[in-house]
């Protein structure tokens, strides 16, 4: 029990060894980004297919739209 994680110091800031000097960032991209819309009135595989895509490229989605799918979800 000794080494819980709230025991554990805690750090006014971040270790230097996580910290990129400024000259080594990388350029800030200028091109906007398209996120993926998932489109939730689709078919149930439309929708999967739709979600399981924008998973593997951007690992995240924007649902559109409501759905039988979403007003059913009990939290």
């Amino acid at each position: 029990m000794e080494n819980m994680l709230h025991l554990a110091p805690c750090h006014a800031s971040v270790p230097d060894c996580f910290v990129v000097p400024p000259d080594q960032l990388p350029p800030a991209a200028s091109a906007a980004v398209s996120l993926p819309v998932v489109d939730m009135s689709g078919s149930h595989d439309e929708v999967r297919r739709a979600i399981l895509d924008a998973g593997k490229e951007f690992g995240f989605f924007q649902a559109s739209k409501s759905s039988k799918l979403l007003l059913q979800t009990k939290h």
